[in-house]
């Protein structure tokens, strides 16, 4: 147990902050991308075994009780390369890499799993899966092999654009964002809108790069910056830049919306040999409403509870934190992770937090290949804030969309 907070009214009352209720150290191999939360609170972690791009590597989708307790595993042939990606009827997605090492190529596949941990169907990937994305009606939207894919959920295939690749997003109303970047040479980013139905609503150009996920809002807004970019640009549903603003930092996180409706990301600053990590809280517009300082390096991404508290993590070398801080900039508790996370924290309905944590790195030793565990640390929250964003990927179900 950790982080006793007390308030003097009447009486002297405690509570704490979290209680460490179980910590999972049974896992096989390197994380993999961000843990999904089940509607029935089953714990999905991804795992990669062995060589990733070599010969030999393979993938293990992990299934964990509420009570740390393993539920089932799922061996992929080839390492896992997305998040696993929930369904509404508890079915569960995931891409495998396809991998060429001298004369030999292995396929990768796109994976729908169960709820028991059997194989519904694959689908076959000859270069290259991004992240998954749900529609409300179970549509599953990424790019395979250069091409933007949607498929039905038996996996039959419902619309192909082999004009169109990228991650995908999709707005409250159902259009879908797919977002990408041009690294020929020239520095372009990319948004295309979309029905459902694969038809183009618009395209947004920007002489930028857009490799960080968005955050799009309960009017289809979104809010979309590079890594290590200076500027966060917010393109509305229509495909217009309304705004474009810096904190004078350099944005490293993926922006996540609170129940405040305020923006809240991770940036950098550079000074001299030291680099300063923030997080910062403004609102829709840009404006500065305060920053909070964590250590040298950001790790994992962000989530927002139902009390308006940010989980971020943040740290260097063998003293990182998970780091929780309140809607007005105040740090509530932390959490030692040893080398920071995978992914972005889970929120359960129940309060339960879940992180996959690396173990300590020893010193003096170059090549160690940190262990994975997966904690859960019970807070007083009732899960993910009520917003159209509230975590890294949208929601716990990593379904890319906004307002589930």
């Amino acid at each position: 147990m950790a982080g006793i907070h007390c308030t003097l009214l009447l009486v002297l009352s405690c509570s704490f902050s979290y209680d460490k209720e179980w910590v999972y150290k049974e896992f096989a191999g390197d994380g993999i991308a961000s843990p999904a939360l089940g509607h029935d609170g089953t714990i999905y972690v991804g795992m990669v075994v062995g060589s990733f791009l070599g010969e030999g590597g393979y993938g293990i989708l992990y299934a964990l009780n509420p009570d740390g307790e393993l539920e089932w595993t799922y061996e992929t042939e080839r390492p896992m390369v997305t998040s696993p990606t929930v369904a509404a009827d508890g079915t569960i997605y995931i891409g495998t890499a396809y991998i060429e090492y001298g004369d030999e190529e292995e396929p990768g596949y796109l994976y729908a799993i169960d709820p028991s941990g059997t194989l519904d169907w694959r689908y076959p990937v000859t270069d290259y899966i991004g992240e998954i994305a749900l529609g409300e009606d179970g549509t599953i939207y990424c790019t395979i092999d250069t091409t933007l894919h949607a498929l039905n959920p038996d996996g039959s295939i419902k619309w192909i654009r082999s004009d169109i690749a990228g991650d995908c997003v999709i707005a409250p109303d159902g259009t879908v964002y797919c977002y990408t970047s041009d690294w020929s040479g020239t520095i372009k980013g990319f948004i295309h809108a979309l029905t459902p139905s694969g038809e183009i609503k618009w395209i947004y150009e920007c002489e930028d790069y857009l490799s960080l996920p968005p955050a799009v809002d309960q009017d289809g807004k979104i809010f979309i910056s590079r890594y290590e970019g200076l500027y966060m640009r917010v393109i509305s549903s229509e495909g217009e830049e309304t705004n474009r603003f810096s904190m004078t930092a350099r944005i490293v996180s993926a922006p996540v919306i609170g129940p405040d409706g305020n923006l809240y990301f991770i940036g950098t600053d550079e000074l001299g040999d030291k680099t300063d990590t923030y997080l910062y809280c403004t609102d829709k517009g840009g404006y500065f409403n305060w920053r909070f300082e964590g250590g040298r390096r950001a790790s994992g991404g962000l989530a927002i509870d139902s009390d308006g508290v940010v989980y971020f993590t943040s740290g260097e070398r063998n003293k990182y934190h998970l780091i929780a801080v309140d809607s007005k900039g105040g740090e509530k508790w932390r959490y030692k992770v040893d080398n920071g996370i995978d992914g972005a924290p889970l929120i359960s309905t129940d309060g339960t937090v879940y992180i996959v944590a690396s173990d300590r790195i020893p010193y003096g030793v170059l090549d160690y290949v940190p262990s994975r565990e997966l904690h859960a640390l019970k807070t007083g929250s009732e899960g993910l804030a009520d917003s159209p964003w509230p975590k890294y990927h949208g929601n716990n179900q990593n379904t890319g969309r906004a307002g589930e």
